[in-house]
């Protein structure tokens, strides 16, 4: 199954983006990305994920409309799109289970 995945992100007090994409590589999705606000800081481990800097604060919903928007025109022939925020922690094997599903 074709995934697209992307993940929105934004500065905070307490960062939670780098735990974020580490549960996601360890969920089973090693391709994705990012939606990010401006300021947003992206550890060294992930700086080779590619990256949609927005140049002005969008908020949360527009971010995340514009992150799905891309990621199908990018990705017109995904049979899956998952977007997630920069908060959310998945489980290990994440993404076989879903897999087990359909």
């Amino acid at each position: 199954m074709q995934w697209a995945v992307g993940m929105t992100t934004a500065p905070r007090r307490v960062p939670t983006l780098q735990r974020s994409l580490s549960s996601l590589c360890a969920a089973g999705w090693d391709t994705f990305r990012l939606f990010a606000e401006p300021t947003t800081e992206v550890s060294v481990e992930f700086q080779s994920v590619p990256i949609t800097q927005h140049d002005c604060v969008l908020g949360a919903f527009p971010n995340w409309y514009l992150a799905l928007t891309e990621l199908y025109l990018r990705n017109p022939l995904a049979e899956a799109f998952l977007i997630c925020q920069d908060d959310v922690l998945f489980a290990r094997g994440a993404k076989s289970y879903l897999l087990s599903l359909t």
